[in-house]
């Protein structure tokens, strides 16, 4: 029989690691990505840091898990809406080269940026 409270620990730590890599290019540091986690946790960037790094850490609060896994859905919602924008204005860039270069070959949209499974669209869940 396997743990399951060792699997949620586990999965919740893989959680909170991948949001401090999505965060650090936004904030410009990794140390600045820790406590932005931290603070919307309620714990402290270092317990963050060594939650994720040292192996027998002290299991979070079931709040402290929740508050990060909103967290982390919240940025990843946030991620994709930003992906979105940009997904329009490489659109509305390209129809507008394709409308001065008209006659020509069309331009189309490359699929570079895929649609992220379990994100949103529209305010719809993709």
């Amino acid at each position: 029989m396997r743990n399951l409270d060792q699997d949620d620990t586990t999965t919740l730590r893989r959680i909170v690691s991948n949001t401090v890599r999505k965060l650090e290019p936004i904030c410009g540091s990794r140390m600045l990505a820790y406590e932005k986690v931290a603070a919307a946790a309620g714990v402290s960037a270092s317990w963050l840091r060594k939650f994720i790094n040292v192996e027998g850490t002290t299991e979070p609060r079931w709040s402290v898990g929740c508050a990060l896994t909103r967290f982390y859905e919240g940025l990843c919602d946030d991620l994709d809406r930003r992906a979105e924008a940009e997904r329009e204005e490489i659109t509305r860039i390209i129809g507008e080269i394709n409308e001065a270069i008209r006659g020509g070959d069309a331009i189309v949209l490359p699929i570079f940026l895929p649609k992220r499974p379990g994100g949103t669209e529209g305010g719809h869940q993709v």
